[in-house]
């Protein structure tokens, strides 16, 4: 009964985890194609962009992590 659990536990993490890469890998290719299109000329800051990306990234891994911890994904 506990190794189910266990298991169950491991596939909760895993699919919280690319649930959180696809929804960041989504938000990061329309910023970065937004950003690229909109500017008017060739030189366009690519650290702020990478920056945004990181900060991005962040914020989907503490709201990923945060409903991990308290619902642990239990209704999907």
């Amino acid at each position: 009964m506990f190794l189910g659990e266990f298991i169950m536990n491991i596939y909760n993490l895993v699919l919280s985890f690319i649930l959180m890469l696809s929804n960041w890998l989504f938000f990061s290719t329309y910023f970065n194609i937004l950003t690229v299109v909109t500017y008017k000329s060739g030189n366009f800051n690519t650290k702020l962009l990478i920056f945004y990306n990181l900060f991005g990234l962040i914020i989907y891994t503490f709201t990923y992590g945060i409903s991990t911890i308290f619902f642990e994904f239990n209704s999907i």
